[in-house]
Parts: structure tokens; C-alpha cells; sequence
């Protein structure tokens, strides 16, 4: 049974305006440092031997974001979880849940001056930043860097990009899951709080699947689910970077697992998730 749980549990960590939106750069200096909370809620619910399981899990974060050096064509980036805890109830669970404080890490990664990742590759395998992310890794770094700097929009104008990504965990022994999903974007004007100037943007993520395999105490699984999600971003106007954003996702999986228990365990999880600017 606790095999079981683990699984499941480690698979959901695998989600007045302006008219005119002129193109940009990220507009940072060398040293700049940006701090940020996040609070994402996941409620999983499966089916395990004809009986329906309730979980809930919870994840609330601290990041740095830092500019490490800063060319014409450039910058070079930290990216560093200061803290993050992530908790989980569940009925079939020891106790009833647990609680978990996870030490700190920092990803290095570069983007160009519109902040598109140059080398997404090498952080697809950090299991800290799936569990920021709901699983999903490019996410969490992609949506700090406004959509809207590489191109000239007109308010209500979208665009769609299309994404694979190989989510390679360890905490899955090895197990490599294949993220594909489809992304729509719209540009919905600048907004001016507080005197300060954001333009918002409009995400939804329209077709999402997810595949893989692994293995785990002496059971063999494979996984796939499908699903959706739609969101907000608020980028500043002075810097291009995320103000704050938050997003509702769900998505339908699949679990079957074979070797020692041979079964098939269907799941859904919500995900709501909200990120802020907390420094700088």
C-alpha cells in the first residue's frame, strides 16, 4: 500500500490599457536580485481497489531569482529555492500525512535578452523544481520572463506555442515522462496599481498529455494523462519580469502497474497555484 501511495504522490509532482504592446528586452543590471513566494494546492483524487482515496497536498516557497551577468545578447541567471515545504494528507497515509521541509537548491541557466531559456534541457531533471512547478519544470522558469517582449501586439491579440519536454525525475528511479501541451496566449493590456505598470497576460494551456515509465520497490509502472489549464501573468513594464500570476489546472491520469501488484489506478488532480514578487 505505501509503495502504492508513493507512486501516486511522486507521478502528481510530475501545471484603461495602451493599445499597442511595442517589443522589449529584460531591462536588468548585473547583481539585480528578485525575490518570490509561491503557494500551489493540489486535490487528488483516485481510485484504489474499487474505493475512491482523497489527498491533499499543499506546496508554499521562497525563490531568489538573480542576474549573474549581463551582456548585449544575454544574461546569465540563478535560480535559487530557498525553502520549500510540501505537505500531504491522506487517510492511508502513516499518521495521516506528513509534512516535509526541503533543503534549498540553486539552478543556473541563461536566457537571451527576451527571456527565452537557451538551455532548458539541463533543468528538466531537478525534482525540487518539479515540486514547485505541479511537475511542470519549464514552467515554473518560463513564466518569469513576459511572453510579450519578442513580439509587437495589439490588446486581445494571441498567439499559440507548441512544447515537448522529457521530464526526467530520479526520485522514479530512472523513469523519463514525456510533457507535450499547447499554449495560448493573449495579450490583455497594461494595467497601472499602486504606480506600477504591468502588462497582463492571459494563459491557457489548451491540449496538455503526459507519458512515461519507471519502476519502484519491485513494481513496474507506466502513466499517461491528459489536461488543461488557464492563468494569469502580470509582467512589469520596467523590467519584464513576473510581478505575479496564478493559474488553475486539471488533468486525468492513468497509473497501471505491474510485478509484484498487477492494477490499474485512475486519477485526477486540481491544482490551483499562485506566485508573487516579494523584493525588488
Amino acid at each position: 500500500m505505501k509503495r502504492i501511495v508513493r507512486i501516486v504522490v511522486l507521478a502528481s509532482l510530475v501545471t484603461a490599457a495602451p493599445l499597442f504592446a511595442q517589443q522589449g528586452s529584460i531591462d536588468v543590471k548585473k547583481g539585480a536580485t528578485f525575490s518570490y513566494t509561491t503557494d500551489t494546492k493540489m486535490d487528488i483524487v483516485q481510485s484504489f481497489q474499487g474505493q475512491e482515496v482523497k489527498m491533499v497536498s499543499t506546496t508554499n516557497g521562497t525563490m531568489e531569482l538573480a542576474a549573474k551577468n549581463v551582456t548585449p545578447n544575454s544574461i546569465d541567471w540563478s535560480y535559487a529555492i530557498k525553502k520549500l515545504r510540501v505537505t500531504m494528507k491522506a487517510a492511508m497515509l502513516p499518521g495521516g500525512g506528513t509534512d516535509t521541509t526541503m533543503k534549498g537548491t540553486t539552478l543556473m541557466f541563461s536566457t537571451d535578452k527576451a527571456g527565452r531559456i537557451s538551455n532548458p534541457e539541463k533543468l528538466a531533471a531537478d525534482p525540487m523544481l518539479a515540486a514547485v512547478g505541479g511537475g511542470m519544470q519549464g514552467s515554473t522558469l518560463g513564466q518569469m520572463f513576459s511572453p510579450t517582449l519578442s513580439r509587437s501586439l495589439t490588446v486581445g491579440q494571441s498567439w499559440e506555442e507548441s512544447t515537448s519536454d522529457t521530464i526526467a525525475n530520479p526520485a522514479l528511479q530512472g523513469a523519463k515522462i514525456l510533457l507535450t501541451k499547447t499554449t495560448r496566449y493573449t495579450y490583455e493590456g497594461t494595467v497601472d496599481t499602486l504606480k506600477t505598470k504591468a502588462a497582463r497576460v492571459r494563459v491557457e494551456v489548451t491540449s496538455m498529455t503526459m507519458g512515461g515509465e519507471g519502476s519502484m520497490g519491485g513494481m513496474n509502472f507506466r502513466m499517461d494523462g491528459d489536461g488543461s489549464s488557464l492563468g494569469s501573468g502580470y509582467y512589469s513594464a520596467a523590467d519584464g519580469l513576473l510581478l505575479a500570476s496564478s493559474a488553475d489546472m486539471t488533468m486525468n491520469m492513468r497509473i497501471v502497474t505491474t510485478g509484484q501488484m498487477e492494477m490499474v489506478i485512475p486519477m485526477t488532480y486540481v491544482l490551483k497555484s499562485t506566485t508573487m514578487r516579494t523584493g525588488k
